[in-house]
């Protein structure tokens, strides 16, 4: 089980504040016309990405599969990684099915 590493400081410790943060990034969100397959996302704290990563996640199309890629913030080992753990957060669990 990983742990949230951030929780409290780049978004709300709370499971109501997290969905109230989240809710107001996508107010006002505009539209995307044209047909998006994938994205990158900023992840800084939601009051610094969060209106961003609104406006990206608007534009994805619903689907039943995500990648999740982590970035390597220390320097030490791979660049980029994936994880075989369950994520837990302030909104539930994340099961990873590698």
């Amino acid at each position: 089980m990983r742990d949230p590493a951030v929780s409290g400081q780049f978004y709300p410790r709370s499971k109501n504040d997290l969905n109230r943060q989240i809710s107001r990034c996508f107010e006002g969100v505009p539209q995307v016309e044209k047909a998006v397959m994938g994205a990158v996302v900023p992840h800084a704290g939601y009051i610094y990405s969060g209106n961003t990563a609104a406006y990206v996640y608007s534009a994805l199309p619903k689907a039943d599969t995500f990648v999740l890629l982590g970035p390597n913030h220390t320097g030490y080992g791979s660049p980029v990684a994936v994880s075989r753990e369950t994520w837990r957060t302030p909104l539930g669990e994340v099961k990873s099915d590698l």
